[in-house]
């Protein structure tokens, strides 16, 4: 369960005690696909500090994006985003220009490494004709090492997964399904243009 004890004695000053992952419903999230649930999504994201980050089964609707980013100064553990399953987990992004989720560096050269996405559906089939040509799933900028197992991209106007710097090379897939138009994997600014 959920445990708040005193940091200091002092009125206000509150910490969160808590043994095991962190939860988005802990943050008020309710995954219901009516209510947004960005800012309960982005405060479990921000408190978790690259541990790992649970979605339960539902539908997450999301209209802002959900950021991950390393702080200033030092390399640090990467997002770690787990839900129940594709199918079962659905992130429903209603974020028309720019991505679902980005993740991000404060500064060059510092990165957040060894991230993980597992086992959801991103889904962005909301952008009106006309609009959305910046509406990507994820964006990796100064991201290593991550991993994505079970995660379903679909929907988005721009790229499901966007890799934007040449100095991000270098990318294994492995058991991946293609499907019509998503064979191609390019990067703007670095030159790179590969069919998968």
């Amino acid at each position: 369960g959920l445990v708040f004890g005193a940091r200091t004695g002092q009125a206000g000053r509150w910490s969160r005690l808590v043994d095991g992952d962190i939860n988005v419903r802990m943050f008020g999230a309710k995954g219901d696909g009516q209510n947004d649930d960005s800012a309960a999504i982005q405060a479990a994201i921000d408190a978790a500090a690259g541990d790992e980050v649970r979605i339960p089964a539902g539908r997450w609707l999301i209209r802002h994006s959900l950021r991950f980013r390393s702080p200033p100064g030092r390399n640090s553990a990467g997002l770690k985003l787990i839900g129940e399953g594709p199918s079962v987990t659905i992130i429903d992004s209603r974020v028309v220009e720019g991505p679902a989720i980005l993740i991000e560096q404060a500064e060059a050269y510092r990165f957040a490494t060894h991230g993980m996405l597992r086992d959801f559906d991103l889904f962005g089939d909301h952008a009106p004709l006309g609009k959305g040509h910046d509406q990507h799933g994820i964006s990796m900028s100064g991201a290593w090492q991550y991993r994505m197992d079970r995660v379903v991209v679909s929907g988005f106007r721009g790229h499901g997964l966007m890799v934007p710097f040449v100095a991000d090379r270098g990318g294994r897939f492995t058991e991946v399904d293609l499907v019509e138009g998503s064979n191609i994997a390019y990067r703007s600014k670095g030159g790179f243009l590969a069919t998968v």
